[in-house]
């Protein structure tokens, strides 16, 4: 059996076929091998620029903006708030230390007014006792000297004016003065007689509160035995 030859001119097309594939396949890897080192490349450079001579600035959200400064004005308001707190503080305790003085200086004031009434007062009291007379007191007083003198003593602390002596008619009285005027502990002596017809022992004495003749008193008293 006589082997199959081959055509000449199929075999050199698919040789001719491959070696175009090849080629193909060869540029194409050619192309992608010498293009992928020059991007990777060119990025690493661009990197690195970015990393070692800028700063990357990051622009952030509006909701971080709003953030920030809420949280700054409520440290504000807060920094406010104990500023004044503190300020108030300083001022009710100035205040309250102030009321206080004045109070201390107001009694002390009252204190002061009270001792110094109290001692006015006792000072005019003393003055009205000491300049004031004491009202007018007559009292007597009757007894028997000898035999049938008597003598009567004004032993009040005010002077009787124009003082009398006089008794019952059935009591003779003898050597009575008339209108004597009898200073205080001063006295004045008369005789009285009785006898068996005697009614009555009692003797009276009348006398006026001063010169002018106002009314003064009177006063019965029994003849001492």
């Amino acid at each position: 059996m006589r082997p199959r030859q081959r055509c000449p001119l199929r075999s050199s097309q698919r040789r001719t076929s491959a070696t175009a594939d090849q080629s193909l396949c060869s540029a194409h890897h050619g192309r992608r091998s010498r293009s992928s080192p020059a991007w990777r490349h060119a990025l690493g450079q661009v990197v690195g620029r970015l990393n070692g001579e800028y700063h990357v600035v990051v622009e952030p959200d509006i909701w971080s903006i709003l953030t920030a400064i809420g949280t700054v004005v409520a440290l504000l308001g807060i920094i406010v708030a104990l500023y004044f707190n503190r300020r108030s503080l300083a001022l009710d305790r100035r205040n309250g230390e102030a009321t206080a003085a004045r109070a201390e200086a107001a009694a002390a004031m009252s204190a002061d007014s009270t001792d110094r009434i109290v001692e006015a007062l006792g000072a005019i009291s003393l003055a009205e006792a000491g300049s004031a007379s004491p009202a007018p007191r007559f009292t007597w007083s009757l007894e028997k000297v000898s035999g049938s003198m008597y003598r009567l003593t004004n032993t009040g602390n005010a002077k009787a004016w124009h003082v009398k002596i006089d008794s019952d008619e059935s009591l003779d009285l003898i050597d009575v003065p008339e209108d004597r005027d009898l200073d205080t502990t001063e006295a004045v002596s008369f005789y009285a007689a009785p006898s068996l017809a005697t009614r009555d022992m009692t003797i009276t004495v009348t006398w006026d509160g001063d010169e002018q003749g106002s009314p003064g008193g009177t006063w019965r008293y029994p003849l001492p035995p």
